[in-house]
């Protein structure tokens, strides 16, 4: 069977297609949103190729500090992913 992996990140502003929200109408915070509908729909078409999904993400302590803190990465992937 065909793994397929997607490297992800916990769907913050401002770590998240900041470029976009820089040169784009969108706030950070949308372009958040975009970002993890992208992953949401990415993880759903991994799903239906028959492929097995493996996302990658970076733990809280490897996060830039700015966007470190008391959230929880592997939640937030998975609230996203959940549905997929």
């Amino acid at each position: 069977m065909t793994v397929i992996a997607v490297l992800a990140e916990p769907p913050r502003p401002g770590l998240v297609l900041s470029e976009l929200a820089e040169t784009s109408p969108l706030s950070e915070a949308e372009a958040a949103d975009l970002y993890a509908a992208m992953l949401k729909d990415v993880c759903i078409a991994v799903e239906r190729s028959g492929g097995d999904l493996l996302v990658n993400y970076r733990a809280e302590d490897d996060l830039p500090d700015e966007f470190a803190g008391d959230h929880d990465s592997e939640a937030e992937i998975r609230s996203v992913v959940a549905d997929a």
